[in-house]
């Protein structure tokens, strides 16, 4: 029986001769399929990341096929424009690590295609977008920060802000805690009103992929952020 869902397609990898192709679906959370370079299909091949698509597929002895799917034609200039462009690749570097296979998070992946539909039509900086991504993805994954401006340090293995050094060394200080704060309560449309120098932004990136690395056991090392290092330096 077909399967329909939204979904939004992350990326595409080499295995031998084939494709896997993965897609972040609202119904069945992160999914993969394998496709013979025999099959030919266009539109398939020709999808970038964080397209948004209704998709329609089977479940056969217990693998995901893809079937087709249909563009939603609603992430269009995204392309078109250097920086947001390397701006979804960095995104779906990071959901691909996040998100976990065969299990759905509808508030993610209503949270994801907002953000994408943001990135498409801001014409403001987004220098800080996919920081403060990162910083709002928390909560729907389960892994919120218990944060207190006033608080002097921020303990990353614990997931929450302290008076006191903490006894691990795994933390940072004040003021950076304090970007994450004001970039969570901030709007995603309006993280280009948050000012952070370029040493800044390095840092908070470095700090939420540890913090990532900390609680997620299967976290791998993202290096395209080190290309939005370059680009909003």
């Amino acid at each position: 029986m077909d399967i329909h869902s939204e979904a939004i397609f992350i990326h595409k990898k080499k295995y031998l001769d084939n494709y896997i192709f993965i897609f972040y679906t609202k119904n069945n959370g992160l999914i993969e399929f394998f496709i013979n370079t025999v099959y030919k299909n266009k539109i398939l091949n020709s999808l970038k990341p964080l397209s948004i698509v209704n998709l329609t597929f089977y479940n056969k002895n217990s693998y995901f096929k893809y079937k087709n799917h249909e563009n939603d034609n609603l992430t269009m200039s995204i392309y078109e424009d250097f920086n947001k462009s390397c701006v979804t690749f960095f995104l779906a570097d990071f959901i691909n690590n996040v998100c976990e296979k065969n299990n759905s998070n509808f508030k993610f992946f209503d949270f994801l295609k907002n953000s994408v539909l943001i990135l498409e039509t801001t014409d403001r900086s987004i220098s800080n977008f996919h920081i403060c991504f990162m910083i709002k993805s928390l909560r729907f994954l389960g892994l919120d920060l218990v944060l207190k401006k006033e608080d002097l340090y921020l303990d990353l293995k614990e997931g929450v802000s302290t008076k006191i050094t903490p006894k691990n060394s795994d933390y940072i200080n004040q003021d950076e805690k304090n970007i994450i704060i004001n970039l969570r309560n901030c709007k995603l449309s309006e993280c280009h009103n948050i000012k952070i120098n370029k040493i800044k932004r390095k840092k908070t990136i470095i700090n939420l992929i540890k913090f990532y690395n900390l609680h997620l056991e299967n976290f791998n090392k993202i290096n395209s952020h080190e290309i939005l290092e370059e680009l909003f330096n």
